[in-house]
Formats: C-alpha cells, sequence, structure tokens
C-alpha cells in the first residue's frame, strides 16, 4: 500500500474510534479508568524511582569519595544500600520536619481565625440587621456548632 492510503486509513479509523467513544462517552471513560487503575501502581512506581534517583546518586557519589579517601574497599552494590537507605531516612526527617513545623503554625492560625470571627460576629449581626436580613437562623446554626472543642 501507498502511504498515501495508509495515512488516510489511519485517519478515518481514529475519526470512528473517536466518534464511538463520544457516542458512549460513560463506557469510554469507565474503561480508560480501568486501564489507569491497572497501570497506576506501575505509574506511581517509576515515578518514585526517578524521584529517589537524584539523591540515591548523590549519596553513591559522596560515599564512594569517602572511602577512596578512607582507602576503604566497598563494593559497588552495598554503596547503593546504604546509598538508598540514606535517602529514605533524609526524606523521612524532611517530611517530619515540615510537619513538625507546619502543623503547630496551622493550628495557631485556625485559632486566630476563631478568635477573629467571636470578635467580630456581633458586628456583622449587626450589618446584617441594617440590611434587613434576618441574622437568626446563622445564629442557630453557629451555636450548635462548638469549633474550639472539635478542634481539640
Amino acid at each position: 500500500m501507498d502511504k498515501k492510503v495508509k495515512q488516510t486509513i489511519l485517519i478515518v479509523a481514529f475519526g470512528v474510534v473517536l466518534y464511538a467513544a463520544l457516542m458512549n462517552l460513560q463506557v469510554f471513560s469507565d474503561i480508560l479508568s480501568s486501564i489507569l487503575n491497572i497501570f497506576l501502581p506501575i505509574i506511581l512506581g517509576l515515578v518514585i524511582a526517578f524521584v529517589l534517583n537524584v539523591p540515591v546518586n548523590g549519596f553513591e557519589k559522596l560515599l564512594s569519595w569517602l572511602c577512596k579517601k578512607l582507602k576503604w574497599s566497598v563494593k559497588k552494590d552495598t554503596l547503593h544500600k546504604v546509598s538508598f537507605f540514606l535517602t529514605v531516612i533524609t526524606i523521612g526527617l524532611i517530611v517530619y520536619a515540615t510537619f513538625a513545623l507546619l502543623i503547630p503554625r496551622l493550628m495557631e492560625s485556625f485559632y486566630g481565625i476563631i478568635e477573629l470571627v467571636r470578635e467580630n460576629w456581633p458586628v456583622w449581626m449587626e450589618f446584617l440587621r441594617e440590611q434587613n436580613i434576618d441574622p437568626s437562623i446563622i445564629t442557630e446554626k453557629v451555636a450548635e456548632i462548638d469549633i474550639m472543642e472539635s478542634a481539640i
């Protein structure tokens, strides 16, 4: 077959598949979702391997340089395993430090917002009354919620 005929057949086939997919969008969406669910662990594994590769290589270079300086004879496989272990420990420490610093700040902000709402609540209710809006429904709903007890 000639190249132009193959190209025309491919374009027509793509058009037919696209039309069928658009006419049965729910079925097509379900099929794509199933395929994605099958390959998601593989994709996540590849992404994690790609991300971890950079620090592992950095630790490997550092450890091999250190072993050369100290004149130690260490297998490449051992260097790779120690580098991976150091990478996992480093990432764990970074995640821990981030949460240790972030969570207390978020709680401070949350409590600060609660205090601002409590201080300004009467002003906001007065504003609603001035606009001829009945704030009783809002007041009842807010009275049902005790944020300070549920946050602690």
